[in-house]
């Protein structure tokens, strides 16, 4: 046991975290498709509703390594994040009428919503990656073990953690008060 641990200071001692401190951090946001559903999605609606839009925050990590000496470092981290589909419900009933148009405009500012809090939150995800890159350890073993573990710890990363479920939050909250903003009545109101 404890020629294990010597063997293992002396393992640090020549990865010494200066030894490589040129990462890169690349974050990219993207909304894509917008379909039509003809099934609504399950809501906890405070009031009636005529439509509604529905998405999920998606994310794809990549981790990059260089070697230096014997040791493994963090090279990149190139982030993709966002809301890969958005899918909008219109009411039958009103698939025909004037109401139709009214509502595919009050969903398409739920849509904005969505981007803008994405993009609000970019240099908060990019700071959260360079804490969770200072704060890594450089390691010795095999790159794939190595990467993997990188992703483990970057998932209970908790600043990194955080801030996605702030932007799901921020992103719920503001939809919701576009809607206490813009009831039914209004978008009613806004057809002869």
């Amino acid at each position: 046991m404890n020629i294990f641990v010597v063997l293992t200071l002396n393992a640090n001692t020549h990865c010494n975290k200066n030894s490589f401190d040129k990462t890169s951090i690349s974050i990219n946001t993207f909304s894509s498709q917008i379909s039509i559903s003809d099934k609504p999605p399950v809501i906890a609606s405070r009031q009636e509703f005529f439509g509604a839009t529905s998405t999920s925050l998606t994310e794809k990590v990549k981790i990059n390594l260089v070697k230096v000496d014997r040791c493994w470092f963090i090279k990149s981290i190139k982030l993709d994040i966002g809301f890969p589909e958005f899918k909008v419900f219109v009411k039958p009933e009103f698939h025909t009428t004037c109401l139709n148009t009214q509502i595919l405009k009050h969903e398409q500012k739920h849509i904005l919503i969505y981007k803008q809090v994405l993009e609000e939150n970019v240099s908060k995800l990019k700071k959260d990656l360079e804490l969770f890159i200072r704060q890594s350890s450089p390691a010795i073993g095999s790159p794939n073990d190595i990467v993997d573990q990188y992703y483990t710890q970057l998932n209970g990363f908790i600043p990194y953690i955080i801030t996605k479920k702030n932007i799901n939050f921020n992103a719920i909250s503001r939809n919701r008060q576009l809607d206490d903003d813009e009831n039914s009545k209004d978008i009613i109101r806004l057809c002869p």
